[in-house]
């Protein structure tokens, strides 16, 4: 099976959509996120939580 079959958004993140991630936290919009983790997945971890189950 593909990965990207695997994936909710049928690909893979991109530089550029994981740098505007990075400009946010380290922007204003961020200043109030401390110790989290944020995953920029494209879903691929939903099929893990017993509620969403995708086929």
């Amino acid at each position: 099976m593909s990965v990207n079959k695997r994936i909710p958004l049928g690909r893979f993140g991109t530089p550029p959509e994981v740098g505007k991630a990075c400009v946010f936290l380290e922007g204003e919009g961020g200043q109030y996120i401390t110790g989290t983790c944020i995953y920029m997945d494209g879903g691929a971890l939903l099929p893990v939580v017993a509620e969403n189950t995708y086929t």
